[in-house]
């Protein structure tokens, strides 16, 4: 089959790097490949919750979040720290036991 166009089929971006890797046992050989993760920053003990519950951005590093009460659903805006694929920390506007909706 031809395609006269291109498509992009993911969303994905690559990045090449160079690191060095202590391999004492000779299992990494020449033209292998991996898959790095790398981890920007540490917290520990914070408030978080799923990335699907921020809504529209109202600021530097501010959101709403739909917070459910009592059967209601009411905007609230947070202020967001740290945050990887699934989560996110919130620094201000929610407290432990707050329940959030997703957008």
């Amino acid at each position: 089959m031809y395609y006269r166009r291109r498509k992009r089929l993911t969303t994905l971006i690559f990045y090449y790097a160079r690191f060095e890797v202590p391999n004492p046992n000779g299992l990494l050989r020449l033209d292998m490949t991996a898959q790095v993760h790398i981890q920007l920053t540490d917290v520990k003990n914070v408030l978080t919750i799923p990335l699907s519950a921020l809504g529209d951005p109202v600021g530097d590093n501010r959101y709403k979040v739909k917070l459910l009460r009592n059967g209601e659903t009411r905007e609230r805006e947070v202020t967001i720290g740290a945050r990887n694929d699934t989560d996110v920390e919130i620094v201000k506007g929610l407290e432990a036991g707050d329940e959030v909706g997703d957008w």
